[in-house]
């Protein structure tokens, strides 16, 4: 189980958190959401252990890049405390300026070569998918097809896919991406990436159903375009919903029919969505996270949407009956389908606020009696907004009875 403890890095002051199966962050903007799940990222990639242990030449420059793929680079501070536990045996610290790695079963020679020997498998596969035989070049040979597919290989070395949230432009660019690629535009490395897992996922695909938006995305003649009943139109001029869904449906199955990575983090996945469509996507979500094909460990979402909050927790509450009440499967599947189920242990949710001192608070919102997310977390906003209409309300009757 993997484990998080960060002190003054970026927005967030002080937090320590166990990471399950599915995690949800929630909170308004600015509070450290998304600089907690880039974080993540950045600490599953594999390249980032190599060149910490190796030391290898300019090594503090290329994990300052490591960081600045997800913009966080500028966070860490002279006070910053990173602890990061991997679930297995590995722990990444950094502290006083500098990164180290420690292992509970493994010395520091038995940690390199492990660490190198996930590198050269990583390194191996990569390059038997693109087609290209290595065992024949010399070291010289290798470090030039390296540098070659940097991209490519940088790709593979990261655990972790980061889903950000300017995906919401890719459905409008899709037919532009050769010309951004080859023009250079400095687009954040996160949108770039996710960009090209679209482009691979368009290839593999063709086509692609999305019953619940009773639609279908086609690749014909070079244009992505979208069916809907009778009538086809260009991905680039369907709603922002559909130009959202569809590349970030198409990746991650895509990325999961491939094995490629063992981790996803999705920021606002309700990025434009109806509230009917949030939930036929987290559903959509957990469906693949119980299929036994599906090898990702771990699902992140950083949201605003208490929606995203009740849908879940519907589940939560659907895997809590079917842990304590076997016998009742049929009457609960009858309800709620099997693989929508969130096992009870299987879901971390915490909520980021700033307190009035300006540090950042972070609570775990599951309540240890109910096994359930907090109802007050649920929707704070519609609870307030319900208070201040009864207010109105009361005066405006009271007004009407005074006036007549």
């Amino acid at each position: 189980m993997e484990h998080l403890i960060i002190r003054n890095f970026g927005p967030v002051t002080d937090i320590d958190i166990v990471l399950k199966k599915i995690n949800v962050f929630i909170g308004e903007q600015g509070v450290g959401k998304s600089t907690i799940a880039k974080l993540l990222s950045c600490l599953r990639d594999v390249s980032l252990y190599d060149v910490i242990l190796t030391k290898r030449e300019n090594w503090e420059q290329i994990i300052e890049r490591s960081f600045s793929i997800y913009g966080i680079q500028g966070c860490f501070r002279s006070d910053t405390y990173i602890e990061y536990f991997n679930g297995a045996d590995i722990s990444l610290i950094y502290e006083s300026g500098a990164f180290r790695m420690t292992s509970s079963e493994r010395s520091e020679d038995e940690l390199r070569d492990f660490v190198s020997n996930v590198m050269d498998r990583c390194l191996m596969e990569t390059f038997k998918n693109l087609g290209i035989e290595t065992f024949e070049l010399s070291q010289e040979e290798l470090s030039k097809l390296i540098a070659k597919h940097r991209r490519v290989l940088a790709s593979n070395l990261r655990l972790s896919f980061y889903c950000p949230a300017e995906r919401g432009i890719v459905g409008a660019l899709s037919n532009s991406m050769a010309s951004l690629f080859m023009a250079q535009v400095p687009l954040p490395d996160t949108l770039m990436e996710y960009m090209s897992f679209f482009e691979k996922a368009k290839n593999h695909f063709k086509s692609y159903d999305l019953p619940f938006l009773h639609s279908k995305y086609m690749l014909e003649d070079g244009e992505d375009s979208v069916k809907c009943g009778d009538r086809v139109i260009p991905l680039r001029y369907a709603s922002s919903g559909m130009q959202s869904i569809i590349p970030l449906l198409m990746i991650i199955d895509y990325c999961v029919s491939e094995n490629y990575f063992q981790s996803f983090t999705i920021e606002e996945p309700e990025l434009n969505l109806f509230p009917s469509n949030q939930l036929e996507l987290i559903r959509q979500i957990l469906s693949k996270t119980n299929s036994e094909k599906c090898k990702v460990g771990t699902w992140t979402l950083t949201t605003h949407s208490p929606y995203i909050l009740s849908i879940l927790n519907i589940s939560l509450l659907a895997g809590l009956i079917a842990d304590k009440y076997p016998d009742a499967a049929d009457a609960l599947t009858e309800k709620l389908p099997a693989d929508n189920f969130v096992k009870p242990g299987e879901i971390a949710v915490y909520s980021l606020e700033h307190t009035a001192e300006g540090k950042s608070d972070c609570r775990d919102i599951l309540d240890r009696s109910t096994g359930l997310i907090q109802a007050n977390y649920l929707d704070t906003v519609s609870d307030l907004l319900s208070g201040e209409f009864n207010g109105l309300y009361k005066l405006y009757l009271s007004l009407l009875r005074n006036s007549k």
